[in-house]
């Protein structure tokens, strides 16, 4: 399955044409990232508790070659305007033109959410994409299918828009 997500540019005048990203999502892949999540969550809780640093711990970053780049042209010439889309949302099969060339993609994966960063080509502009969360993950590993739009399944997040945590241990409310 094909799913669209918006990007942002490092750059505010220059993104390479990388208006938007696509996700090449199956099942494993899904379960993939969601497996890596329990790996950050397990090292974030052990770390933290060495360093005392919640933050200490932004993220687990890997490789990956799972998204690629295309303008708003590109879609425009496909015959979709990518902004009938919300981000996550499918996209037919059938669009398949050149993606734009970029480097260093990589994936980084958080507590709620996953997204993707990659370099434009021949210069220091990175693209971020939109994260995709992992309980639109997790029902997608389930069902081979994304949350239907109505559901109470939380959706995509911009990167690094984690929600607080609230503190199990309640420091400031414990009798001692």
């Amino acid at each position: 399955m094909k799913i669209i997500l918006r990007t942002s540019s490092s750059d505010e005048n220059f993104n390479g044409e990388c208006d938007y990203a696509v996700l090449t999502l199956t099942q494993e892949l899904a379960a993939t990232i969601l497996q890596y999540a329990g790996v950050y969550r397990l090292l974030k809780t052990q770390i933290a508790a060495e360093v005392e640093d919640p933050h200490f711990l932004n993220s687990l970053e890997f490789f990956s070659c799972d998204v690629e780049f295309f303008s708003w042209s590109q879609f425009e010439e496909a015959g979709l305007d990518p902004d009938d889309f919300h981000d996550c949302h499918e996209i037919p099969d059938s669009f398949n033109p050149e993606p734009r060339r970029t480097d260093l993609a990589r994936m980084y994966v958080q507590d709620t959410l996953v997204y993707w960063e990659s370099f434009v080509k021949h210069t220091n502009v990175r693209i971020e994409t939109a994260g995709v969360s992992m309980c639109e993950l997790a029902h997608f590993a389930e069902y081979g299918e994304l949350p239907p739009e109505d559901s109470e399944v939380p959706t995509t997040t911009t990167p690094r828009e984690e929600p607080e945590e609230e503190d199990p241990l309640d420091l400031e409310n414990l009798d001692l």
